[in-house]
């Protein structure tokens, strides 16, 4: 039986988010599928699963190497969304929390190649309500879409600054 829930996390709250899906698996709801902030859950016996995510802004070119990295060293690929994976592990009585990343430095490099995606769509986000919004912002529509640009310069921003602290800490570590 399938269940679906809608629930957002923002980019820097991956380890919340992979915190939530080992939760469900304890509670006998394995993740299978995500898409914009729905995820989709089959029912089962609770597992101890331990879910990780990993982003990898590349294309599908080298995706069958990508993904069999993780499975030599026992990770299950779950699904995708946007450069966003998702792996699973089932615990180990002998291993504490199983880990994706060997150290933090490739941790880190996880959060800079998102920082080096949301950047660029940042900035045309920027060049757009600079060329296009702003010089037309006479009618009441184009004021509502120009604050709807504001909105969303704001969370690019916010985002960027939130996943750059993290690979900052991750790169003194």
């Amino acid at each position: 039986m399938k269940k679906r829930i809608f629930r957002l996390f923002f980019a820097w709250q991956d380890q919340a988010e992979e915190k939530w899906l080992t939760d469900m698996a304890e509670q006998g709801l394995l993740f299978s599928k995500y898409q914009f902030g729905l995820y989709t859950f089959h029912k089962s016996e609770p597992a101890d699963y331990v879910y990780k995510l990993d982003y990898k802004a590349s294309s599908d070119q080298d995706f069958e190497e990508y993904v069999t990295i993780f499975e030599d060293a026992g990770w299950e690929h779950v699904d995708r969304f946007h450069g966003w994976h998702y792996f699973r592990k089932l615990k180990s009585i002998s291993e504490e929390e199983p880990a994706i990343y060997s150290d933090h430095s490739s941790e880190s490099q996880k959060y800079k190649s998102l920082v080096n995606f949301l950047i660029p769509i940042f900035l045309m986000t920027v060049a757009i309500f600079l060329t296009i919004i702003v010089p037309n912002s006479h009618s009441a529509i184009v004021s509502i879409v120009k604050w709807i640009y504001v909105f969303l310069i704001s969370i690019y921003l916010y985002a960027i600054v939130r996943v750059r602290r993290k690979m900052k800490k991750l790169q003194i570590k």
